[in-house]
Formats: C-alpha cells, sequence, structure tokens
C-alpha cells in the first residue's frame, strides 16, 4: 500500500559561499577584483588575479591576517593588466578591516592602488597618516586626501571588523563611509581624479599604503576581508545596500571557516546592531544573526 506520509521534500543544496554572494548582488554592480579569502587562497573571484603575500601575511579562517612583527606585512598584485577606474577616474575601494592596535605603526592601507614604477601615487584608505585614530583617503603628494578633521569618527576600538568604503567621483568629490554611513564631509580633489585606466604598471596593495623603489611605506597591522574595487563611484544609497549585504554575506561565509577537528558549541549572545565583531576565541563558536541576539 502506498505511505500514507508525504514524501520528503525536496531540499535544495546548500549554497556555496560564492553562489550565495552572487545571489546578493545579483541586482548591484559588481567589482572589477574581489577577494574574500574564504577558499584560503589569495586569487580574487572575478579575474583569478592572486595576491603575493610577504612580511608574515598569511590567511587564517577566510581573512587575510596582517601581523605584528619586524617586517611590514603585505599584500600585492603588481601590473594587473586590467582598469580600475572609469575613463573619467570614477571609482569605489572598500574593505573590511580590524586593527590588532590603535597606536604605534600608522600610515598603513586596508586597500591601496598604486603606480608599480617610477612616481608613487596611489590612492588607498589610509589609517591614522594625517590625524591619529582616524581613516582617510590617502593619496600621492595629499592630492586627493582632503583635511581629516572634517568630521571623521575616531577608533577606540581594536580587533572590531568594520567595513571603510571611499568613492572617488567627479560629480560629488570624494566620499567616506564607515559602515554604510558617511564618515566625513565629500570633499573635492585637488586637480581632479587620478584616472587609473592603464593597463600596465599598476599594483593592489593590503597593508602599505604604496611602495617608494622597493620599500613598502606605512603599516598596518590587524585583518582585512572582503576586498572590492569598483570601476564608477558609488553614492550614499548603494553604499549603505551594499553595506548591508556584504554584512550578511560575511556572516554567512564565515560559517564555512570553522576548524575541521570537533570541538563542543557553547552558545552566546551577542548584539550586533552597527559593528561586527571577530568571533575567535579558542573554542568558542559563535552563530551570529544580525540585527536581533542570537
Amino acid at each position: 500500500p502506498p505511505s500514507p506520509f508525504p514524501p520528503p521534500p525536496n531540499h535544495p543544496p546548500t549554497p556555496t559561499c560564492d553562489s550565495f554572494y552572487d545571489f546578493l548582488f545579483q541586482d548591484l554592480s559588481k567589482p572589477v577584483l574581489h577577494w574574500d579569502f574564504n577558499d584560503g587562497t589569495t586569487e580574487d573571484s572575478v579575474m583569478g588575479v592572486p595576491l603575493e603575500l610577504g612580511g608574515g601575511a598569511h590567511i587564517y579562517n577566510g581573512t587575510l591576517v596582517l601581523p605584528q612583527g619586524n617586517h611590514v606585512p603585505h599584500a600585492e598584485a603588481s601590473d594587473l593588466g586590467v582598469a580600475l577606474s572609469a575613463d573619467n577616474g570614477d571609482m569605489t575601494l572598500s574593505a573590511w578591516v580590524s586593527l590588532s592596535s590603535l597606536g604605534g605603526l600608522v600610515g598603513g592601507a586596508a586597500l591601496s592602488v598604486a603606480k608599480s614604477h617610477g612616481d608613487y601615487d596611489f590612492d588607498a584608505i589610509v589609517w591614522g597618516e594625517r590625524k591619529a585614530h582616524q581613516w582617510g583617503a590617502g593619496s600621492g603628494h595629499f592630492k586627493r586626501s582632503g583635511h581629516y578633521d572634517n568630521g571623521g569618527k575616531v577608533e577606540h576600538q581594536t580587533k572590531q571588523m568594520i567595513h571603510l568604503v571611499i568613492s572617488y567621483s567627479n560629480q560629488h568629490g570624494v566620499c567616506i563611509y564607515r559602515n554604510g554611513q558617511p564618515y566625513t564631509r565629500c570633499y573635492r580633489a585637488l586637480g581632479g581624479l587620478m584616472k587609473w585606466t592603464h593597463k600596465s604598471g599598476v599594483s593592489v596593495l593590503i597593508g602599505p599604503r604604496h611602495k617608494w623603489h622597493s620599500k613598502y611605506m606605512g603599516v598596518l597591522t590587524g585583518a582585512v576581508d572582503n576586498v572590492d574595487i569598483f570601476d564608477y563611484s558609488m553614492e550614499d544609497t548603494e553604499v549603505s545596500q551594499f553595506h548591508d549585504r556584504s554584512k550578511q554575506a560575511r556572516a554567512y561565509c564565515n560559517e564555512f571557516q570553522e576548524p575541521m577537528e570537533a570541538v563542543p558549541e557553547k552558545k552566546h549572545k551577542i548584539h550586533l546592531d552597527t559593528d561586527e565583531q571577530i568571533a575567535v576565541q579558542g573554542d568558542t563558536k559563535y552563530t551570529i544573526r544580525y540585527g536581533h541576539t542570537g
């Protein structure tokens, strides 16, 4: 006789991190380059561009770690062969970053686009270069840097992931965002925007803000995740939407980064309305639900 019970539901397979990321961003413009480090490699997920690691930099649990030490921790992709901005210089830089220290070494970058040879011009998300404990838009000779005292939040916490975005726009100027919200007042770049359209002699750096000959300039220690470069300028609404979705993607993809060996699960309640804290504490496993406790 037929079974009185309904057949089990045909559950679709659990989406991979990459497919979930694509789903979240299906109606947003895709980045030119994207590094999330979820598969333990340094290749970006758009074009397969690898980052070369040095100075102790390494990947741990899907995050690029920049440790303190005697060398400058860095990740670098040189001579990319791809345009990173629009023809008029419009561009958006984005990175999630957690600082291991608020004092000491400064002038490093969560993300930098720089010339590989000759003139050391660059555009970067820079830490504490012109004003202590603040983020800014670093650039060669400060041509696109503005003043760092125009309303930016002073950081007081370490080991806390925050999302930083800098939008370079001919229409709106240079605009900096923290966790999806304006961080400073937008300003006009002196001399206009840099056009990162030449397909040779351009590098991406994480850790230093640029290179002078073979020397790395500036140091940032901590952790960096979900690095994106867009060849257009985001506006306020899109930055906010992008932040919310990037936050969801990080929460989902971090579930794949548990240690291989079995450990007892301990449940904790964390309230994460704004900033996201790094949940790596010994053998503790966190279940994160954004916008409420869980």
